[in-house]
C-alpha cells in the first residue's frame, strides 16, 4: 500500500496529570484515509520492517510538522510528545540545530521547553554517543526527553545515566497485566519509586479499564494516558478527556489509604495495650525468665491475625527462635543468630523508635516463600533489644 499517496494527518492523545486534574499534554500519533474515506492508523506502517528508513522518515515529518502546526494554534499551555526514531537523528549529529522539529517549532513560535522527544526504550538502550549528542541538544535548547515502553527491554541504566530522561512511559503491557496479576502492581510501584529517585516523571500508558486505572494511581506517578481517558482526537481543540472516571480513581485511592491508615492505627493501638498489660502483670526479668518462654506466652494472648513472634538485639541479629502461633500452641523454630538488619522494615522501626514512638508498623510486604501479604510490627522491649511480630493476615 502506498502510503504516501493517502491523506495523511497527525492525531492527538491527551495525557492527563493527576497533580491538576486536567490535560497535560498530547502525543502525536499518525492517522490515514484509507479510500473509503475512514481513518486508519499508522501503527502497522511504521512497525513493518519491509517498509524503508526514508518513506518512514517522509512520512513522519508530515505529521510532526502538520502537528506542531497544530498545535501552535491550539495547544496553548499544553505540552507535545513526538515519537522520534534515533536513527533519523544520525545525519544531524554533527549539526544538531538543523533538526527539524526544532527549525519548525521556532518557525511556529512554539517554546521548545512545550515539546517532548520521546524515543523507544529498544533504540535507546542500542543508540550510539551520536544519538546521545543529538538528544542531548533537545535538552540544551529546553525539549525534554521522555522514554517509551520502559521496562520493556533491559532498562539500560547506564542509558539513563548518560542521557537523564525527564520521563519515562511504563510499557502498557505492565499497565494491562497489573489487572490480574499483583507482580506487575508491584513492579509498577517499583518503577514509579525509582523514577521518583532519580528526579523522574512517570506516565502510565495504555490504560484500558477502571482497574488499571486505579492501580496506576495507587501506584503513583504524575501522568496518565490510555483509551479509558480518552481515544485520539482530531483537534487538540476544546479536548476532553474522562474526567470522572479519573477523579473517582482519584478519590478512590485517597479513601483506600485512609481506611488503610485507620486500621493500621487501630491495630498498632490494640497490639500496644495486649504487651502494655502483659508487662504490666508478668515484668520480664532475663534473670527469672527464659526469653522463649516468656515471649511464648505473650504470643498466644496476641490476635489471629498473629503469626509470628521474635525478638533481635539493636544489630539486628535474633536472639530468640521464631515463635509461631497456632490456635493454642506455640511452636518453636531455631533462627537465632540470623540477622535481619538488611530488610527495610528493621532500619525504619529502629529510627521510630529513636525517635520516641512506643511501637511501628511496617506497610505491607510478601513473604518471600509463601507470597502471603505481611505486616510486621515493632517493639522496643529494652534499650538494646526489639520485639517484632509479623501479621499474616491481609488485616489492612
Amino acid at each position: 500500500m502506498e502510503i504516501l499517496s493517502k491523506k495523511i494527518m497527525p492525531y492527538f492523545q491527551p495525557i492527563v496529570s493527576i497533580d491538576t486534574g486536567s490535560i497535560y499534554g498530547y502525543e502525536v500519533l499518525g492517522r490515514y484515509a484509507d479510500d473509503d474515506g475512514k481513518i486508519k492508523s499508522l501503527g502497522g506502517f511504521f512497525s513493518n520492517k519491509n517498509v524503508s528508513n526514508e518513506e518512514m522518515l517522509e512520512v513522519d515529518r508530515r505529521i510532526r510538522e502538520e502537528a506542531l502546526k497544530k498545535f501552535s494554534e491550539d495547544g496553548a499551555g499544553k505540552r507535545l510528545f513526538i515519537n522520534m526514531r534515533l536513527a533519523w537523528l544520525s545525519k544531524f549529529a554533527a549539526n544538531p540545530s538543523e533538526m527539524p522539529t526544532i527549525k519548525w517549532a521556532e518557525q511556529y513560535g512554539i517554546d521548545l521547553s512545550r515539546i517532548i522527544i520521546e524515543i523507544t526504550e529498544e533504540e535507546f538502550n542500542e543508540s550510539n554517543a551520536a544519538f546521545i549528542t543529538a538528544l542531548s541538544y533537545y535538552k540544551s535548547v529546553g525539549c525534554k526527553i521522555a522514554v517509551d515502553d520502559y521496562g520493556s527491554c533491559c532498562s539500560n541504566i547506564n542509558r539513563l545515566a548518560d542521557l537523564c530522561p525527564d520521563i519515562i512511559k511504563i510499557n502498557m503491557e505492565y499497565v494491562q497485566k497489573s489487572e490480574n496479576l499483583y507482580q506487575f502492581r508491584e513492579y509498577l510501584r517499583t518503577l514509579s519509586d525509582f523514577a521518583q529517585k532519580l528526579g523522574i516523571e512517570v506516565v502510565y500508558e495504555g490504560i484500558e479499564t477502571q482497574k488499571q486505572l486505579d492501580n496506576c494511581i495507587s501506584a503513583k506517578g504524575r501522568f496518565y494516558q490510555g483509551f479509558l481517558l480518552s481515544e485520539p482526537l482530531p483537534s487538540m481543540k476544546n479536548a476532553l478527556f474522562n474526567e470522572q472516571v479519573f477523579k473517582h480513581s482519584m478519590f478512590k485511592s485517597v479513601a483506600e489509604c485512609q481506611k488503610s491508615i485507620t486500621k493500621s492505627i487501630a491495630l498498632k493501638n490494640s497490639l500496644d495495650y495486649i504487651i502494655d498489660q502483659y508487662f504490666e502483670e508478668k515484668p520480664y526479668d532475663e534473670k527469672l525468665h527464659e526469653i522463649d518462654e516468656y515471649f511464648s506466652e505473650l504470643c498466644l494472648q496476641m490476635p489471629s491475625c498473629v503469626k509470628r513472634i521474635y525478638l533481635c538485639n539493636k544489630f539486628g541479629y535474633q536472639i530468640s527462635s521464631n515463635m509461631e502461633k497456632g490456635t493454642d500452641t506455640i511452636e518453636l523454630c531455631d533462627y537465632k543468630n540470623r540477622n535481619w538488619a538488611w530488610r527495610g522494615y528493621f532500619q525504619s522501626a529502629l529510627t521510630a523508635i529513636s525517635f520516641g514512638q512506643k511501637s511501628y508498623l511496617t506497610k505491607s510486604y510478601r513473604d518471600a516463600t509463601t507470597k502471603e501479604k505481611i505486616y510486621t510490627y515493632a517493639r522496643q522491649v529494652k534499650p538494646d533489644v526489639l520485639m517484632f511480630v509479623d501479621i499474616m493476615r491481609d488485616e489492612l
